[in-house]
């Protein structure tokens, strides 16, 4: 194998590792425990009812957003938008789970 081959089969797997690692997550996003308690623990938070009065839609992105985990405690932060009749704004959520319940650690508008 000559090394012009190499180079282009390494280039290859390069371009499908970046493509995995790009376009994957977004699939698994919505399976996350931490996507359905951002959006139970958005809907109950009084801030964003505030903004946007009770009826507000709350629209998590599937591609802004960051999970880590270690044993049982977790972190997840995502971006979003908050839209309802009067307002469209967008927010970034943290949350923090310690012993298996998931609590609204930041939000900011």
């Amino acid at each position: 194998m000559s090394t012009g081959s190499r180079l282009r089969s390494g280039a290859w797997v390069a371009v499908a590792t970046i493509l995995g690692l790009v376009f994957i997550p977004p699939m698994f996003a919505e399976k996350l425990d931490a996507w359905d308690a951002a959006k139970t623990l958005l809907h109950a938070d009084q801030r964003l009812k505030s903004v946007c009065g009770d009826d507000a839609r709350v629209e998590l992105s599937r591609w802004f957003y960051t999970y880590k985990f270690s044993g049982d405690d977790a972190q997840a932060r995502f971006r979003g938008r908050v839209v309802g009749v009067s307002c469209d704004r967008p927010f970034t959520v943290g949350l923090n789970r310690e012993s298996g319940k998931w609590k609204l650690a930041e939000l900011s508008l």
